[in-house]
């Protein structure tokens, strides 16, 4: 069955920015089967194409995406456990899996509720927290190859390094289920760890709209404090701003457009290069645009 296209779609509303213009086509499959028909069709047309997840970590131009976006979120989220991993498709959120997890007394990926986003992003990105990453739990994906063909990969396979792995070095492969992980733990010391971390989030990290750490932290040290340390928290660019609240994190304080935000990424980057010396790295994925170029 054909997935139905819905055109012009603005993307704003689901990404965690808030920002951005509508795409050409926006596509929600709900198999992998699905995934391969909505690339063919992109590719019947001539058109571009994007997966995303949750859009988070997404920077959509305002003038939006010329082509066929396939978002795996709300049709593509099933979560299975066995005895020593959960496994989940690309469009499940992080949170899922450890709630999954504690319900039958298995944890130790507590640390993924603290990666605003879905399961394909973060194996995407190695995305990690409170010294773990993805690669640390991960034990392997099923990623649908340019050919056609879906094949299972190890994080060996993917080249996962901090905040990177193959998979960006070719945007052609999709990320359709992963599995992690998973060690004995009582429910409730999942749920004190989980609720701990959600605490701390509140704390440390803004609540307005944001894209969670729009630079990855350069080795031996912190993007935040180096920002922090260029005088730059609170410092603004139309409706964009740093956080005052953790220097890393640029948030939308109500009517930023995405040029507003590039723009911001772009002068921070500069004045941190300026008077550390360090070029600091964009976590942050385009959509329609180059991130830190303006």
């Amino acid at each position: 069955m054909a997935v139905a296209a819905r055109p012009r779609r603005p993307l704003a509303p689901i990404t965690t920015w808030r920002v951005g213009g509508p795409a050409h086509d926006l596509l929600e499959p709900a198999s992998a089967d699905e995934v391969l028909a909505c690339i063919r069709r992109a590719r019947d047309e001539g058109l571009p194409w994007a997966v995303i997840g949750r859009g988070s970590n997404l920077l959509v131009a305002d003038e939006g995406f010329p082509g066929i976006v396939i978002r795996l979120v709300d049709t593509y989220h099933a979560v299975s456990i066995t005895e020593d991993r959960v496994t989940a498709q690309a469009g499940a959120s992080t949170s899922a899996l450890i709630k999954a997890g504690m319900e039958v007394g298995l944890g130790g990926i507590t640390f993924l509720s603290s990666i605003p986003g879905s399961v394909g992003g973060a194996v995407f990105m190695n995305a990690g927290a409170h010294g773990t990453q993805t690669s640390d739990v991960l034990i392997g994906a099923r990623v649908l190859e340019p050919d056609g063909q879906i094949r299972w990969r190890t994080p060996a396979d993917l080249e996962m390094a901090y905040r990177h792995t193959a998979l960006q070095d070719a945007g052609d492969r999709v990320v359709l289920e992963a599995a992690f992980r998973v060690v004995p733990q009582a429910s409730g010391a999942i749920r004190k760890e989980f609720l701990e971390m959600a605490a701390w989030r509140r704390e440390r990290q803004p609540q307005d709209p944001s894209a969670g750490s729009v630079f990855a932290n350069p080795q031996g040290d912190s993007a935040g404090r180096l920002i922090e340390a260029t005088g730059l928290k609170g410092y603004k660019v139309g409706g964009a701003m740093v956080s005052p609240v953790h220097a890393n994190f640029f948030v939308n304080t109500g009517n930023a457009t995405a040029a507003d935000i590039n723009r911001l990424i772009h002068e921070v980057r500069a004045r941190v290069f300026e008077k550390h010396g360090v070029l600091l790295k964009p976590e942050v994925r385009g959509l329609g645009l180059v991130v830190g170029e303006v």
